[in-house]
């Protein structure tokens, strides 16, 4: 896909460099602050969980730092139609990121942490907050497999 902005056009390659950014941008800090590389897995399954403001911070990844947040606005809804077409570029946004050997990558990790995680929770004595951070895990899989096979 190919976004224009400010009179240019930017291509939307899932490559490495949107890779680095995703994970500079995008990823989560863990409880001592230490980045945990997981930026890109993290715009994929906000993509697949539906999470509208994922399609903003997906562009991000393409145009030029400068472009301000009411720009990027501008861009979504010029890119989708309005809203007409969200669907369909949120769909070719998790297809290219599926077909990149660097995002695919990225999010069987991701995929393999999940499961490592729902070991740990189901050896946990299970109170009512370890069985619900569980059952989100749970969930996280189950629609991450859905949308990989």
């Amino acid at each position: 896909m190919e976004i224009e902005f400010a009179g240019r056009e930017y291509k939307t390659k899932f490559n490495y460099s949107a890779l680095f950014k995703a994970n500079l941008f995008f990823s989560d800090k863990d409880k001592d602050g230490n980045d945990m590389k997981n930026g890109a897995a993290s715009l994929f399954m906000r993509l697949i969980s539906g999470d509208d403001t994922a399609l903003s911070d997906v562009i991000k990844l393409f145009v030029p730092k400068k472009v301000t947040d009411d720009q990027l606005l501008h861009i979504v809804d010029d890119i989708t139609e309005e809203g007409d077409k969200a669907e369909d570029i949120v769909e070719e946004f998790i297809t290219e990121m599926k077909t990149s050997g660097f995002f695919e990558r990225a999010i069987q990790n991701f995929k393999k942490q999940i499961e490592k995680a729902i070991e740990v929770f189901e050896k946990k004595e299970q109170s009512e907050e370890v069985s619900q951070q569980l059952e989100g895990l749970k969930s996280q899989l189950t629609l991450l497999n859905k949308k990989l096979s």
